[in-house]
């Protein structure tokens, strides 16, 4: 498993997923071959996913989210 993955749950990321486009989310959890993540939709609405890592090409970490 990626250490760099792993290291992004708990944090708000947006994940660029082929076949799907950006998908604005907060990591849950990784783990070898999936991501879960709970991506953020309009009006407070929101919906759990289990992402393939293969299918993602590149992820943006939101700064705000990191700083405490």
């Amino acid at each position: 498993m990626s250490k760099i993955l792993k290291a992004l749950e708990g944090k708000r990321c947006t994940l660029s997923v082929i076949s799907k486009g950006p998908v604005d989310c907060e990591v849950i959890n990784v783990d070898d071959e999936w991501m879960e993540v709970k991506q953020f939709l309009k009006k407070d609405q929101s919906k759990t996913m289990i992402i393939r890592i293969e299918k993602i090409n590149d992820v943006a970490i939101n700064i705000s989210s990191t700083v405490n």
